[in-house]
């Protein structure tokens, strides 16, 4: 069995390899295989067992030959263990190191190793120790450094703990100081490290990770710390910033005012007279000359647009740059840099071929009146000449065409569409009517049809069959009811009766329940009866087994005596068919017994009340046997028994002192405890 020193540095080793399955299996001492079957490089290879050679052999697989049996990497020792992490045969082991002793921080114990063990032995009592910069004598294997009047102040020179004197003990106190920094030390910031209190000791170069390294321009920069040391990585480029007026990260960890002069937001954006730069990250503007036209004109319009050299664009008279918008009756002419279209005269041709004329305003057209115009008028357009050119007038949308027109029953109205045309529109009181009941007339979106009603629904004539016919019935529920022992039948649709077979059990409603008989019919349509044992009779009574005989005959016979029953406040039978209280003192609980305490009630439980005889009392009272409170009075009103007077003294069965008047035979038979005389006084 591994000792669990041994079992320790195994679980170290894990956590050193990265707590693989790979190093749980290195450890346990299994063979793990390959990390990669194939490889092109042998750092596909790493098995991560520092106890091989992991290389990417000829034929592209990964091989693993185990190094020199010795020492594993420092990485997997831990200092003061006595243990030695050790490679074997290419897998990681431990073994004993005696050499490797751990220092317990006590002066007042030998540290060794003993088998891979930490051990650690007290010196001898008073000897010398020396707790930090105080001195002191060992006992029991701790330094106990005296204080008290006369003697030096508690101080072992550490920053990192408390000192106190125990005044009742007369010993210093050196009390470890919680985790912080060293009190009066004043640290280096961005180095990534601090100087601590760890466990009372002072450690002048803890691992701080968040003592983040300070850069000149953070905004370009990720800062971190990683067990102690700094690490300065610049942000990608083009990541924005702020430092030192500029806007985005170069990659290299500087912010500087452009990359690109997309980046140059401050400055007007580029146009066809000028264009924004970005030279060695500086933002600038190149201008195009004075009175250069631009590409981007608009054609037509007796201007050109022109650049004014500092960037902006600027509009200029040009007379040959002719409107025309295509209209045959219009001039179209320049003056001064303005379009000017005036009509030409009214008849002029115009349109293709010249076969339209223009109306003096402007406007090539092609009527005077509808009838003018091509096509025909229906329903839904009618023809128009509107300010001389050819139209339609529709008709409103949705408008019904004439009834000679509509198709009646086909769940849908012919109606103008709003555009000359005509539509079918969904109409669903446009029923298909068939005049047959059995099916059911419907328009569903528009389209028309006659299903079947469901089975069953009534007709004329008695019940749909689903098919779209009237029948006289489906089912035989349907017909009315046959006559005792015979039973309704709907045959081909058709309502008969038919006999019921022999033995066949009536319907519930003929029956008469607990009378163990059933009324069966003799296959000829009569009814009759037969025994039935368990058609079982009941008369309420909890004290008896209600049975049928043989023959059909209800029977009720007494229970056995203390059967249990919960009737009439009993909870046993009494053997006679009666639920009563009880039949022996068994079934009482005590002092309760059967039929005590009231001698009419031989059959309930009860508690018959000691006498004042029985309890040996002449005066006073005391509990009645009975429990719960009770008590019987014994003050019977005379002297009698060994009383000195009325219901007092006298001791024996009266407790009851004599008030003053009293008689009595002595000062014990007194409340005053005076008896002078005979008398109480």
């Amino acid at each position: 069995m591994r000792s669990p020193a041994r079992r320790a540095i195994r679980a170290a080793l894990v956590l050193a390899l990265g707590g693989t399955a790979a190093a749980c299996a290195q450890i346990l001492g299994a063979d793990f295989g390959d990390y990669a079957a194939t490889c092109t490089a042998t750092d596909a290879c790493d098995d991560q067992n520092p106890c091989t050679a992991d290389a990417c052999g000829a034929e592209g697989r990964c091989t693993h030959d185990p190094t020199s049996d010795g020492d594993a990497p420092a990485t997997l020792q831990r200092a003061g263990d006595c243990i030695k992490a050790y490679c074997l045969g290419g897998l990681i082991t431990a073994v004993d190191d005696d050499a490797d002793v751990s220092d317990d921080g006590s002066t007042c114990t030998a540290d060794a190793c003993d088998k891979g063990r930490s051990v650690h032995t007290a010196l001898p009592d008073d000897s010398p120790c020396a707790p930090g910069a105080a001195t002191g004598r060992c006992s029991a294997g701790a330094c106990v450094v005296e204080c008290g009047e006369k003697l030096p102040p508690c101080d072992d020179g550490d920053r990192c703990t408390k000192d106190s004197c125990d005044a009742g003990a007369g010993r210093c106190v050196f009390a470890a100081l919680p985790d912080q920094p060293i009190p009066g030390v004043k640290d280096a910031e961005g180095d990534c490290r601090r100087a601590l209190c760890v466990g009372g000791k002072e450690v002048a170069s803890a691992p701080a990770d968040d003592d983040l390294p300070i850069v000149e321009s953070p905004g370009c920069a990720q800062t971190s710390c990683s067990k102690g040391a700094p690490d300065v990585a610049p942000r990608p480029e083009g990541t924005a910033c702020a430092d030192g007026g500029g806007a985005v990260c170069d990659g290299a960890g500087r912010c500087v005012a452009c990359l690109v002069e997309g980046d140059c937001v401050g400055l007007p954006p580029s146009n066809e007279c000028r264009t924004r730069t970005c030279l060695a990250h500086t933002c600038g503007t190149d201008l195009v000359a004075a009175n250069t036209a631009i590409v981007s004109q608009t054609i037509g319009d007796c201007r050109v647009v022109v650049c004014d050299g500092a960037g902006n664009t600027a509009s200029a008279g040009d007379d040959s740059d002719l409107p025309n918008d295509g209209n045959d009756c219009r001039d179209h002419l320049c003056a001064n840099g303005a379009p000017q279209t005036p009509p030409r005269a009214i008849g002029t041709k115009c349109g293709l071929g010249g076969a339209f004329v223009c109306d003096g305003l402007g406007a090539c057209v092609g009527c005077l009146t509808g009838s003018d115009c091509p096509g025909v008028d229906d329903d839904c357009k009618t023809r128009t000449c509107v300010a001389s050119t050819c139209g339609l007038e529709y008709t409103w949308n949705g408008t019904p065409l004439p009834d000679p027109k509509q198709i009646q029953g086909d769940c849908k109205r012919r109606t103008c569409d709003g555009q000359g045309g005509t539509k079918d529109v969904v109409l669903n009181s446009d029923l298909p009517v068939d005049g047959n009941e059995c099916t059911k007339d419907a328009c569903t979106v528009g389209s028309p049809s006659n299903t079947p009603v469901a089975m069953d629904t009534l007709c004329a004539g008695g019940y749909c069959d689903g098919q779209s016919s009237c029948v006289g019935c489906n089912k035989a529920s349907q017909c009315p009811a046959a006559p005792l022992c015979s039973a309704a039948v709907c045959n081909n649709h058709a309502c008969a009766t038919a006999l019921v077979a022999k033995d066949t059990v009536a319907p519930l409603a003929s029956q008469t329940p607990g009378d163990c008989k059933d009324v069966v019919c003799d296959g000829l349509g009569t009814a009759t009866t037969k025994p039935n044992v368990n058609d079982l009779p009941s008369d309420s009574n909890a004290c008896t087994s209600d049975t049928c005989s043989a023959q059909g005959t209800p029977t009720f016979t007494p229970r056995a005596p203390k059967y249990p029953c919960a009737q009439n406040g009993g909870k046993v039978c009494n053997g006679a068919g009666a639920c009563v209280g009880c039949v022996d003192n068994a079934d009482c609980t005590l002092p309760s017994t059967c039929g005590g305490g009231n001698p009419g009630t031989p059959n309930a439980c009860g508690c018959t009340k000691k006498t004042c005889a029985q309890l040996g009392l002449t005066c006073g009272s005391a509990a009645d046997g009975c429990g719960v409170g009770g008590t019987v009075a014994c003050n019977d009103g005379v002297t009698n028994g060994n009383e000195t007077d009325v219901d007092c003294g006298g001791g024996g069965g009266c407790s009851a002192k004599c008030g003053v008047g009293k008689a009595c035979a002595g000062d014990s038979d007194c409340a005053s405890a005076k008896c002078l005389g005979g008398i109480c006084n």
